[in-house]
């Protein structure tokens, strides 16, 4: 995969205006979108949303501050961890965006830079009711979504909105993680066919065998690869990620987010899969035939709870 391939919105959502993205149509779509994902008591199963942005390098300045000011809205209006309902505040266990230049090959860093820079949103939220609690709040309360609709249609790799909840992880017990900013970390979101699902599915099955077995939370474990956050997240694709009305492709998205201690913990994390997860030989190939977007170790923490 030499870069990261644009999946573009549909004209009815270039056309909309900027409010209507967060506003309680959408909200209401999500909650019915996630509603056959409702956990079942631990980690697996819980909604997500993802979100890639390239943006070069001359807008920087704006859209950190953008993602600044979304920082503090989401400390001022939700809650870390299974605390209290939904209907008070929307309940996270997730929440980052990285942030970190494009490399022209992300599997190859001596192939240069794009120029562009990279932020990818991360977030794992407790319920359905959440998911859609967010985008209402977020609506009626951050005055960063009037720019919202622009900017997707501006800078958008790939989103999903609460479509994707987690498939595997590296321990079923369902708690914040403890994220910090400048943490390096790696995203890779595949789209994949249905036809090609259950293959798929044994592969990220196998890998999610492989990194409880070497990998910890934390800095504990001197044997072991250091992780703050891990989770393969899976869910259909949708036409237009803003509107789940307009249908399903037919793909499945698989989106890995995996956030490590240090630079030396992706190394590592590298290394290990390599020499120890009996899978890996399979991974190059899947890469060229399913990745719309990756990067390893070029993104780091930017902004969180």
């Amino acid at each position: 995969m030499a870069n990261v391939v644009r999946t573009p919105l549909s004209a009815a959502a270039l056309r909309r205006p900027a409010s209507y993205v967060g506003a309680r149509p959408l909200a209401r779509s999500v909650s019915r979108q996630c509603a056959v994902r409702a956990s079942t008591g631990g980690l697996v199963g819980k909604p997500t949303i993802h979100m890639v942005w390239r943006v070069p390098a001359e807008d920087e300045a704006t859209i950190d501050k953008y993602w600044k000011a979304h920082e503090e809205f989401m400390k001022k209006t939700h809650v870390v961890g299974e605390f209290g309902e939904a209907s008070s505040a929307p309940r996270a266990l997730e929440f980052y965006i990285a942030k970190g230049k494009e490399l022209n090959d992300p599997m190859d860093p001596e192939k240069g830079e794009s120029g562009n820079l990279l932020y990818i949103m991360s977030e794992i939220y407790v319920a359905p009711e959440d998911v859609a609690g967010h985008m209402k709040v977020a609506g009626e309360e951050w005055e960063g979504m009037a720019q919202m609709g622009d900017y997707m249609a501006k800078y958008n790799v790939a989103a999903q909105i609460g479509t994707c909840g987690v498939f595997t992880c590296l321990t079923d017990e369902s708690k914040a993680f403890d994220i910090k900013r400048g943490e390096p970390t790696i995203q890779v979101i595949w789209r994949v066919p249905a036809s090609d699902e259950k293959e798929v599915d044994a592969f990220w099955k196998s890998h999610e065998a492989f990194m409880r077995k070497t990998h910890v939370m934390g800095k504990d474990g001197a044997d072991k690869v250091h992780l703050t956050s891990f989770s393969i997240n899976k869910g259909k694709e949708l036409n237009d990620p803003m509107d789940p009305e307009q249908g399903e492709t037919g793909n499945f998205l698989y989106v890995m987010s995996e956030s490590y201690v240090a630079p030396e913990d992706v190394a590592g994390h590298m290394a290990t899969a390599e020499s120890t997860w009996s899978e890996f030989s399979k991974f190059p190939d899947f890469m060229e035939k399913y990745a719309i977007f990756a990067q390893v170790g070029a993104a780091s923490v930017f902004t969180t709870f």
